[in-house]
């Protein structure tokens, strides 16, 4: 059992970690949504003040097969369309999945991409191929998960996800 004596319960969230933002929706109407304490560690700061160091985070980000093997490779990138709204375009690599009915993908709590994908073909001759694929990303922006877009390319076995990014007024 390790001891926390050098640590305190974060003031901020009282030590759960998320704190509630209000993202405001427009018309007057907002959003309550938690997020995570940027002032503590889960939950806990260190007395002398020190922290834990953030991975450096882009707009666009990456992932492949061999860092992870049960992620599938990802990619995340922004768009503006012809009506000047921003879009979040998420294309995602799921070898071995022949048809959408294999897919379960949904928006959390608009900021978080949740995605199991389970190939009825596995070919054991290539090791890109899973048994099954489950990925929690977080997104770089809140997103309004209503008008989600999916679409699965069977030919490239690429599930394209556009979503819109929700901009607080």
């Amino acid at each position: 059992m390790q001891k926390l004596d050098e640590y305190r319960i974060c003031i901020v969230c009282h030590g759960s970690g998320q704190v509630k933002e209000f993202v405001p929706m427009g018309m007057g109407c907002t959003r309550e949504m938690l997020n995570d304490c940027t002032h503590c560690d889960d939950g806990l700061v260190r007395k002398d003040g020190a922290r834990k160091e953030e991975p450096n985070t882009n707009a666009t980000q990456s992932k492949s097969i061999a860092d992870d093997q049960s992620e599938p490779a990802y990619g995340i990138t922004r768009e503006t369309d012809n009506e000047e709204e921003e879009w979040l375009k998420i294309e995602v690599q799921l070898p071995g999945v022949e048809e959408s009915d294999q897919i379960s993908a949904g928006i959390v709590n608009m900021k978080t991409l949740e995605l199991d994908a389970t190939p009825v073909t596995v070919l054991q001759s290539n090791p890109r191929w899973r048994t099954s694929y489950s990925l929690q990303l977080e997104l770089p922006s809140y997103v309004d998960d209503e008008d989600m877009e999916c679409v699965f390319d069977r030919n490239e076995a690429v599930l394209r996800i556009r979503v819109p990014v929700v901009v607080p007024e």
